[in-house]
């Protein structure tokens, strides 16, 4: 507790509380001091999390699989204004309040800490926009072109000749949206063989992915798309979870909060990947911050890797800011830390984040 405890003091010197009216709610983290109601937890989890658990030796339960206490959740929620996530490896809930409610759920004896989440928001650069809109509408030779490239720099071949498709691989993919999979040619495999076993909106509360952003397509046509009758991605066979974590062009730290219970909810339905084009850096944290180990969003990556997944996180689109580094949860040292390169030519893409991490590990790890 006492990490715990440091931790919090530490998001509450980040924290802009001058920003919030006294009148106002805002998104607080709660946490709890113990987990009493001890039931097992093997329901919640699917066979393959639990198959995942038995194949790597890797205990099961332990105190991060057991749920949050629902009497202390209920407890709060009938308190504040409104209830966010539930994250069991944290024995935590996030919640939306008022100053004065959580000085309420403070108060509960149940209760360790409270801490307010940080409440910049802020919107991608004009530029960043404008270079993913004039991507997206390449003509047909410029697709070509790229599809061969990227054939030819995942050595897609290699892996076609050796067998190798995914198959019995189970990849969650978070992202801002997932527009236009569910009816974009190049996953007809993915629909047709029921490859996608669960969605999830950690957004807006449902299920429904396929909306928002276009960005989460992109990523999943490089792990799982066909063009013209052959591999774009790797791992064309792989089954799915499609989680939407986070606003299109927003950046509210609320999206590290929807991360955190998207790595949760992905481990509950049995992933062997997770698969993370996305980061939090300047405006929240400094370089000093990208220790691996300083916040809760990379402290819930590296636990997901001691519970057997592979995290793939890219670096960065930082590489042309001042703050040039790399962000979290890529700075975790057991985090698979990827690079932007240029399809044609093996340089580092202007924007890609720079490594290592504030304790010199080296970072990103590859870059593609």
């Amino acid at each position: 507790m006492k990490k715990i405890i440091s931790l919090l003091l530490w998001v509450a010197c980040v924290c802009n509380l001058a920003a919030q009216s006294q009148a106002g709610t805002a998104n607080y983290w709660v946490f709890f001091t113990d987990k009493p109601s001890i039931v097992s937890p093997k329901a919640d989890f699917a066979p393959q999390a639990l198959a995942r658990r038995s194949q790597m030796g890797i205990a099961f339960p332990t105190m991060e699989d057991y749920p949050v206490d629902p009497t202390y959740q209920s407890a709060v929620a009938q308190i504040v204004s409104a209830q966010r996530h539930s994250l069991r490896w944290f024995n935590a809930m996030t919640v939306t309040a008022t100053p004065s409610q959580m000085a309420a759920v403070a108060n509960l004896p149940f209760v360790q800490a409270v801490a307010p989440m940080q409440v910049w928001v802020g919107t991608l650069a004009d530029d960043e926009v404008a270079d993913d809109l004039a991507i997206a509408s390449g003509d047909s030779t410029m697709l070509h072109t790229l599809f061969t490239n990227q054939r030819e720099l995942v050595h897609l071949q290699a892996l076609e000749d050796a067998g190798l498709t995914g198959k019995g691989m189970r990849i969650a993919v978070f992202d801002a949206g997932f527009s236009g999979t569910d009816t974009h040619i190049a996953f007809e495999h993915l629909r047709k063989n029921g490859q996608i076993k669960a969605t999830k909106d950690f957004v807006g509360g449902d299920d429904k992915v396929y909306a928002h952003s276009n960005h989460g397509t992109a990523v999943l046509s490089c792990i799982a798309g066909y063009y013209e009758g052959k591999r774009i991605g790797a791992a064309v066979d792989a089954e799915f979870l499609l989680a939407r974590t986070e606003r299109n062009l927003r950046e509210p730290v609320s999206e590290e909060d929807n991360w955190m219970a998207a790595m949760e909810w992905a481990d509950l339905n049995g992933a062997d990947i997770i698969s993370s084009s996305l980061g939090y850096t300047k405006a929240r944290y400094t370089y000093a911050d990208m220790t691996g180990s300083k916040t809760l969003v990379s402290r819930a990556a590296a636990m997901a890797v001691r519970k057997g997944m592979l995290v793939v996180n890219s670096a960065g689109n930082e590489g042309r800011s001042d703050f040039h580094y790399l962000g979290a949860p890529a700075d975790a040292d057991s985090v698979l830390t990827v690079g932007g390169s240029y399809p044609m030519f093996a340089y580092r893409m202007p924007f890609s984040s720079f490594g290592p991490n504030a304790r010199g590990v080296l970072k990103p790890e590859i870059s593609g």
